[in-house]
Parts: structure tokens; sequence; C-alpha cells
């Protein structure tokens, strides 16, 4: 084997450690800290709609973003999506801001999903990088007091749409994780970990982005706060079918928060134009593997503790290191949304670390969710094992990595 080729496996090996941005360790030793005594927006009752104050002298709730397409840019008619950082740099939102209910890049009208095969490490695992011409025209608006800020984006990446892709675009679109430019952000939402418990009848709440006639200056952030109806596959249903409520124009990508305020998912349907009678969030702990590869904060939320899963059910609520979530037979959402008026109560979210969830329970959960009848139960339960790929998920990743890149020298020599 020649020196050449030795380089080239070196090369491989190290492009599993640069997929999402590096933290500094001053960074890494201020994430938990920052992550502590962050209050939740007050409601503001307006025209008797229950809004979000976000204009007071708490500059606290600018980890509350809108993520949209620049004034100006073809296709700025979409909906922005809500979202929330998750780290100083990094934002889930939906993707319904960038792409069309047809499955397509508003800006370019390619298919999504076209560029899987391209990186088999992010192919397996259901992610596709957002095209640099789209990127190039989006932008993060991060509300806080007074005016709002802008940062422009440097790369992003879809869910779920590869090999675990959904058919159910139009109504879902898919979880979108953003990473910022500019200085860091210093306030963001704590992820769930396997001590946050959440389970049907459990309130929760809600924050989402109503319009009115399509007109972002016509658009403000709207508070819900509903109990958890029950669990469907990737997704936490808050409402149920058939409930009479009012609706949210456009709300997607808004975050789900716990009475702590901890981040437990994010919104995927539930707009006023889709006619939809549900609220469906996207559940972050089916998400932990991708965050894991792309952001580099696995490392630093790691679990103080390593524990063997069971398959016991929480029956209260002391914290567990084990959730088991029972999966409804009810088909997933047809399209539509509401609006509680429900007081939020100011609450302090906790520092936690993020959820680790074990690769071959995530890829057989995908082969249970490919499956044709709707109606067949489908095996969730999520065993949050606190060893997500024992150490580093970036290290394991980067074994992979070397893996391929050895066996395909092979091949060529």
């Amino acid at each position: 084997m020649t020196f050449l080729s030795l380089t080239y496996i070196f090369v491989i090996i190290n492009i599993g450690l640069v997929v999402g941005l590096n933290f500094t360790d001053a960074e890494v030793a201020n994430l938990r800290a920052s992550c502590k005594n962050k209050t939740l927006p007050p409601n503001n009752q307006q025209n008797g709609h229950t809004g979000v104050s976000l204009h007071g002298q708490n500059e606290s709730y600018q980890w509350l973003v809108r993520v949209r397409l620049k004034d100006g840019t073809e296709g700025k008619d979409l909906y922005d999506s809500g979202g929330s950082f998750i780290s100083t740099r990094h934002v889930m939102a939906n993707s319904q801001s960038i792409s069309t209910g047809k499955k397509k890049w508003a800006l370019n009208g390619a298919d999504i999903g076209s560029s899987c095969n391209n990186d088999p490490v992010m192919g397996s695992l259901g992610i596709e990088e957002v095209p640099s011409d789209v990127v190039d025209k989006m932008e993060v608006v991060i509300e806080k007091c007074q005016n709002s800020r802008t940062r422009n984006v440097t790369s992003a990446y879809v869910f779920n749409i590869c090999a675990n892709a959904h058919s159910k675009y139009k109504s879902h679109y898919a979880p979108m994780l953003v990473e910022i430019e500019g200085e860091p952000n210093e306030e963001y939402a704590c992820l769930a970990d396997t001590s946050t418990i959440y389970k049907e009848g459990d309130k929760v709440h809600m924050y989402g982005i109503e319009y009115e006639n399509n007109a972002r200056s016509e658009s403000e952030w709207k508070h819900r706060n509903d109990p958890i109806e029950d669990f469907y596959s990737e997704w936490i249903r808050t409402l149920k079918q058939g409930s009479d409520r009012p609706l949210a124009k456009g709300d997607r990508g808004g975050p789900l928060v716990t009475d702590d305020g901890v981040l437990i998912g994010f919104g995927s349907t539930f707009a006023l134009a889709d006619n939809a009678e549900n609220h469906y969030f996207f559940d972050i702990k089916y998400l932990s593997s991708e965050i894991c590869y792309l952001t580099n904060i696995c490392d630093i939320y790691s679990p103080s503790t390593t524990t063997t899963p069971t398959t016991t059910t929480p029956t209260t609520t002391t914290p567990t290191t084990t959730t088991k979530i029972t999966a409804s037979t009810s088909k997933p959402p047809a399209l539509n949304e509401t609006v509680s008026t429900i007081t939020l109560k100011s609450v302090v979210r906790p520092t936690t670390p993020i959820t680790y969830l074990n690769l071959e329970e995530h890829e057989e959960l995908d082969k249970e969710n490919d499956k044709e009848n709707d109606n067949i139960d489908v095996d969730t339960d999520l065993y949050l094992s606190a060893d997500f790929l024992n150490n580093s998920p970036r290290e394991a990743v980067s074994i992979i990595i070397a893996i391929v890149g050895i066996l395909t020298l092979l091949n060529i020599l």
C-alpha cells in the first residue's frame, strides 16, 4: 500500500470529525451553565388572542427564532418556520420555510433527497444537506427584546429524507437543523435527556408563529398549553382529532417544551391552510442520532451515569433513566390546527444533557415505520441508554467512514 493510500485513509477518518461546528474549550465549559435559569415568555392577551410577549426588558427569550428566506428572494411567500436554538450555534426548525409540499427545494425546484447516496453515513441516517444556493438565501431571525437580530446561515440539513423518508411530506415537511454565522447566541433550549419524562396527560407548552394574510409583518408568536394525547411513531400528538379549537395559520417548527422548559419536540403539522385537527410535533428523542452526528454537542452533553435499559413504563413523575412510549394505532395526521388560551406560568429551565438513542433501535424503528399498513402496531419502545455509541458518536462515525474507505481502496489497489 502506498503512502498516498495511507494519506487517503487518514483524510477519510477525519471527515467524520468536522461535519458540525467545533466548539472551543471555553464554549464547552459555558454550554451547560448557559442552560440554567431561563424563563419561558409570558402570555400577552391582545384582541382576544393569546400572544407571546417577546419585546419586554428580559432578553432571555432570544432562544426563539424564525428561519426564513431573505426578503427579495423568489419564493419568499413561503411561511417562516418557528424554531429554537439547541446550542450557541445550532437551531432546530421545520423545512417548510425553504421547500414545497411536493418535496422540492423552493428556489431551484430540485427534488429533496436526490443527493442521499452522495454520503453513505448521512444517507443511512436519513439526512440530506440543503443545497448551497438555498442556504445562501436563508436567514435566522432571533426574537429578542426591542429589535430582532438576523444571522446568515452557514449550512443546513433536513432529516427523515433518505432511508427513513416518510410519505406525508406535504403534511409534516421535515425536521431541519441550521447552523448560524457570526457570534454565538447566548440563549438556547435544554434538550430532553434520559431523566426527562413526558407521558400521556402531561400538559406541555407550544410556541408557534401565526399569520394573517400571509404577511410577515402581520404574524406573531402564539402560545398553547395542552396535554399530550398520545404518541404515534416519531410524533407527539397534543390535540385529539375533532376537538373544537381555533386554528393557527402557517404554524410549524415552533418548540414544544415541558413545564421545566426542556425541549421535547418541535412543530410537525398543525397549519390552518391544511385544515388539520391535530397538533403533531417531531419527538426530539427520535432525532438524537442525527443531532449528535451533525452538531458535536453530544460530547459536551455527555451523561454522568450509564444504566441498563428496561421495559418498565414510568407511572410517576419521578425522574428515571427509562421511558416507554406506547404507540398509537391511529393514522398519521390529516392536515390541521389549533390555539389554546391557557395562561403560561413562568418556570426555570434546568440543565440537562442530550438524549442518546441506540442506532440499532433507531434502525429497527425505521423498519417498523416503513410498513405499508398504518394500522399495524409499531414497536416504539425507546430504551434511552446513556452510552450512545459508547463514547463519542463522532469517533464511531469516523470508524465507519474509515472502514468504507479501506474497502474502497482494496477494490482500487
